[in-house]
């Protein structure tokens, strides 16, 4: 469910750090860091806050039962709260484009890539080669019938059997830019849930 989204860990001393979710079930979520988590001790108790597609931002209580370099596990995980966040909604879809890549002092490249999931602050992209921390890239996405020239920034990467995914941030967003694509995950979220009915009655 929350798969590869961002979260925000929040421990007992105080001491906050941003990951993802590698793996969540009902009572245990697992959440990769970019470095060792300094100040998570296992049984600390922490406060996690998730990124949810449709609700908002989900804040968990839970305990840390393990540690393994980069990588934390909680245990007994329990809702505190659910803050509703235009930013967070959130639809998963499958638009390919093209656009181009920069990093550093490096010089502008061509990246085909496939956009997987998408908000109205982020998106999560699939490319075949790995990047450069931080790198910019800058892509056309539909929206309606207006194309809109989005930048966005890398934040995580995740090596899989498909080529690179990485979740990146938009920068340098307008407002027109936030409200079109807000109205776009709403949009297709509903057709989404439209179309599963749909399928599901035609089976039975």
């Amino acid at each position: 469910m929350y798969e590869l989204a961002r979260c925000v860990v929040i421990g007992d001393s105080g001491v906050t750090l941003t990951g993802y979710v590698e793996h969540f079930d009902t009572l245990e979520l697992a959440v990769r860091f970019p470095d060792a988590p300094d100040g998570l001790e296992v049984s600390s108790v922490v406060e996690v806050r998730v990124l949810d597609e449709v609700r908002g931002e989900v804040h968990f209580g839970a305990s840390v039962v393990e540690t393994h370099g980069s990588l934390i596990f909680l245990a007994g995980l329990y809702e505190i709260a659910v803050r509703q966040r235009r930013g967070a909604a959130r639809v998963r879809v499958s638009v390919p484009a093209i656009g181009v890549v920069t990093s550093g002092a490096g010089e502008p490249e061509e990246l085909a890539l496939t956009v997987l999931d998408i908000s109205a602050t982020g998106v999560r992209i699939l490319v075949a080669d790995h990047l450069a921390a931080d790198a910019e890239i800058t892509f056309p996405f539909l929206v309606g019938d207006t194309v809109l020239e989005l930048t966005a920034q890398t934040v995580w990467a995740e090596e899989s059997v498909s080529g690179w995914r990485y979740g990146c941030r938009f920068v340098a967003s307008s407002p027109r830019d936030v409200e079109l694509l807000f109205r776009y995950v709403l949009l297709t979220q509903g057709a989404q849930r439209r179309q599963a009915k749909e399928s599901a009655a035609a089976g039975t």
